[in-house]
């Protein structure tokens, strides 16, 4: 067991060995099958240099092992950039689809025929480093690393790891101290109460997984390594895609599907729910589109040519809604289709109430105000009101700045962060002037700004409204380096930002 992973598994390389020779001479004079080496993490050369040794002493095992971790790359499907660096990561295309053909190859190198992955799984404590949601993260993580397995056709059987565990368990024992010994696929003892006991989501999307697609026939990667992941399987009863987005990205349905072909479709969530409205946008969350199993459907043009935007997946009770009318363009945030098509109509940019010396904010560059008596709460809306000539050069290529105020809010929600909940965003078509977009988002109570109490403080005060100096940059010092350890780095940091 994790043979290079000495300081988990305690075997130096003759120990090792010697344990195995042991274990083998038991096993098979019972007549039953030996797995092994179970090399952790992706370490190609590891699994040859053992499984080399094995064959001269003629002791290979039935069964291949390897715990193919994708954890510490994050994103089931990413390219491993820890394997000769980002850039070449990039070239060669490294990703868990390639590393699982590989080690089947190595498998079948060495004449064994059986390849599987006994364990892979997300903590909760690594994925909250940088995101909020982590159980749902998990989930979703999860339902993309068995597809993407699956779609590599090189193993007989993958697991998750822990059952029952506080950490990383598909059920969660209530239990918050970790126990000494490793809960991975032995459990000398099972903690916490049977009342404390909770699934999961990653229990659903377990089990879901194994419900629609073990035992279906894979017929290749519709959309893959482009932000978008389109896997289609098909077995006697359906033909079945699999869709999800990189983490924070959305990408619109129609985008890839003609609204013909979705007429007739099942739409099942990652947690096995029949989906009753159909979602406008393919999300981090993967969901699973069924047709009849003699169905032949095409995705349109390559991906490269598709629009992705921003988004909060796991903000509960929202979904994201396009909008595009009368020469406008943009998302915005509701609670269901009804409501969308509500808040399209008080949202419209031409008869969004203007800003008004009463209600003004802000007015420089940009012009902030706020909106009262339009929803249930108080709107906050932005506009730029001038683009200088060198600006509008710069900017040509980029998205406009009320898109950039949606992407950033959207990421920062996504890393735990908090800012005002981003409401919409319009932009109009073909805009040479790049000022005639809007970005709405809530309105923020606050004591004050930071522009304030650091003048104050400039200006020799050692108090203001009860904070003292002292206090005010400690705080500031501690959410700078929350803001690092997200992954955030502001690169503009002066008072009135």
């Amino acid at each position: 067991s994790t043979s290079n992973r000495r300081r988990w598994a305690g075997y130096d390389t003759e120990s090792f060995f010697n344990a195995w020779r042991i274990a083998y001479e038991e096993i098979k004079s019972r007549h039953i099958k030996i797995a092994g080496p179970n090399i952790s993490d992706f370490e190609p050369l590891h699994n040859i240099a053992v499984l080399t040794r094995l064959r001269r002493d003629n002791q290979l095992p039935d069964i291949h092992t390897n715990n193919l971790f994708s954890e510490r790359v994050t994103e089931p499907e990413r390219f491993d950039h820890r394997i000769f660096g980002t850039k070449l990561a990039m070239r060669l295309k490294v990703n868990l689809v390639k590393k699982a053909r590989i080690l089947k190859k190595i498998s079948n190198d060495f004449g064994v025929n059986e390849f599987i992955s006994p364990a892979a799984f997300w903590t909760l404590p690594r994925i909250r480093r940088v995101l909020v949601n982590g159980e749902e993260k998990q989930a979703d993580y999860l339902s993309r690393y068995l597809t993407l397995l699956a779609a590599s056709g090189a193993m007989q059987q993958a697991y998750w790891g822990p059952f029952i565990c506080h950490r990383e368990g598909l059920i969660d024992d209530g239990y918050e101290v970790y126990p000494e010994l490793e809960r991975i696929t032995h459990y000398r003892s099972v903690l916490g109460k049977r009342e404390d006991f909770r699934l999961r989501p990653s229990f659903y999307a377990m089990q879901n997984f194994i419900r629609l697609i073990p035992g279906s026939l894979y017929e290749g990667p519709l959309a893959t390594a482009e932000a978008i992941e389109v896997h289609a399987f098909r077995n006697n009863d359906k033909l079945i895609h699999v869709l999800w987005t990189a983490n924070g990205q959305a990408m619109p349905m129609h985008a890839l599907y003609a609204p013909a072909q979705l007429e007739d479709v099942e739409i099942i969530s990652r947690d096995g729910t029949t989906v009753s409205e159909k979602p406008e946008f393919v999300t981090e969350t993967p969901v699973f589109l069924c047709w009849s199993s003699d169905t032949k459907i095409q995705l349109k043009a390559s991906p490269k040519a598709r629009e992705r935007i921003s988004l909060y997946r796991h903000a509960p009770g929202k979904n994201l809604y396009g909008f595009e009318q009368d020469g406008w363009k943009g998302v915005l945030i509701a609670e269901n289709a009804s409501q969308a098509e509500e808040l399209k109509l008080k949202l419209h940019p031409a008869y969004l109430p203007k800003a008004t010396e009463a209600n003004t904010l802000r007015k420089a560059r940009n012009i902030i105000w706020r909106i009262d008596n339009l929803l249930d709460q108080t709107v906050v809306a932005k506009k730029p009101l001038r683009m200088p000539a060198h600006k509008r050069l710069l900017d040509k290529f980029k998205p406009c700045k009320s898109r950039r105020s949606w992407n950033a809010a959207a990421e920062l929600l996504r890393r735990g962060i908090p800012t005002a909940l981003p409401i919409a965003y319009f932009e109009q078509a073909d805009d040479k002037t790049l000022t005639e977009n809007y970005y709405l988002c809530d309105m923020v109570d606050h004591d004050f700004s930071a522009r304030d109490i650091l003048t104050a403080f400039n200006e020799g005060a050692t108090d203001y409204q009860g904070v003292r100096e002292d206090d005010l940059y400690e705080q500031l010092s501690q959410f700078l380096l929350d803001l690092h350890g997200r992954g955030v780095f502001f690169r503009d940091l002066a008072g009135g930002n």
